[in-house]
């Protein structure tokens, strides 16, 4: 096979992995209960994986402007 071929081939394969990947995730809407809850779940998690970082490298919260995920 060519380069080019193969590369269009990975690329493809690629796209298609993240194509799926994406299909298995919910919808979100803003007005549904059920998706509120979910959104406000994952800012407290991401605010507890802040506040692990900084406790565990001792970085003061308020001057850490960095987002992990």
């Amino acid at each position: 096979m060519q380069p080019v071929t193969l590369i269009a081939l990975a690329a493809g394969i690629i796209a298609a992995a993240y194509e799926l990947r994406t299909s298995l995730e919910p919808v979100n809407c803003p007005e549904c209960p059920h998706c509120r809850a979910a959104a406000l779940d994952r800012a407290a998690q991401q605010h507890e994986l802040q506040d692990q970082y900084a406790r565990r490298n001792r970085i003061d919260g308020d001057d850490d402007d960095r987002s992990i995920g």
